[in-house]
């Protein structure tokens, strides 16, 4: 038998080409969707995973002003702003404290946990002291995600109830869609 001195080599024809690009395409194209798909899905988990530490720090601020405080006053005027005690606001005695972090005896500070007037979606923690309180002045953000919230008491008069109740609902837009989170805390005041 003899061999042909020169053997003929076939080669990729151009549909075979067209086929295998075609078929990378769609691989890629899935991949991709894929991609974009887990994408999402992890922001939207971090969006709620946000949403969730921020109650916890919510709660924790809150609990700490109302667990201490002494009584709920019906109003004041901070930093040129008159709040009042209510659905919309909650403003607290707390003790006013000296320069080693103790309560000074018949001497209190105000605290006030309120939407900010500027921004409806901001929640603050306003801290006003008394003249010989060594607690300092501050105004603290709470959230920035706030899309409703309400204060309510076990009396009808804030003033003369002994717990409030806050409930909010955070939100938070990622990509296409709204990320919700309702909670709600209950704080019993010192002096009861």
């Amino acid at each position: 038998m003899t061999r042909p001195l020169f053997q003929l080599r076939r080669g990729t024809s151009i549909i075979e080409m067209l086929v295998t690009i075609f078929v990378f395409s769609m691989i890629m194209t899935i991949v991709t969707a894929m991609f974009f798909v887990l994408l999402q899905t992890y922001n939207i988990n971090d969006a709620q995973a946000q949403l969730i530490g921020n109650a916890s720090n919510i709660q924790t601020r809150f609990l700490a002003n109302v667990n201490g405080a002494y009584g709920i006053l019906p109003s004041a005027t901070v930093n040129g702003t008159a709040y009042t005690s209510g659905q919309n606001a909650v403003i607290l005695r707390v003790a006013a404290l000296d320069a080693q972090g103790a309560p000074i005896a018949n001497t209190f500070d105000t605290a006030v946990i309120a939407a900010d007037p500027n921004d409806a979606s901001q929640l603050l923690e306003i801290i006003v002291p008394d003249a010989t309180s060594k607690r300092p002045a501050a105004t603290k953000l709470l959230t920035g995600n706030l899309d409703q919230y309400v204060l309510t008491y076990r009396n009808a008069d804030a003033v003369t109830s002994n717990d409030v109740t806050l409930t909010m609902t955070l939100v938070k837009s990622v990509a296409r869609s709204t990320i919700t989170h309702t909670f709600r805390i209950y704080g019993k005041l010192r002096n009861t």
